[in-house]
């Protein structure tokens, strides 16, 4: 997915901290004024709770955008997680 968040630039580190956490990969990122903007992807799976976090961590301040972009492989650690959940 496509992600896109818009927050005050105080809190940039811990956005971009969450997109890294979840095996996000930032493309871009600005500031204007006190907003700043980091783009880049994330994998759907990984973004839901992604809402919780940023209403948290930023006392609701920040908003984000997300869109498909692409398929991607899943990397092997993950197969092997996923086999392993669906063995139980």
């Amino acid at each position: 997915m496509s992600l896109e968040v818009v927050t005050e630039g105080t809190y940039l580190g811990d956005v971009i901290g969450d997109i890294n956490r979840r095996r996000g990969s930032i493309s871009d990122q600005d500031q204007k004024g006190v907003s700043a903007f980091v783009q880049g992807f994330v994998p759907l799976c990984e973004t839901f709770g992604h809402i919780n976090f940023l209403r948290s961590a930023t006392s609701g301040r920040s908003t984000f955008t997300m869109i498909f972009d692409h398929y991607e492989k899943v990397p092997a650690s993950m197969i092997e997680k996923l086999m392993e959940k669906e063995a139980k």
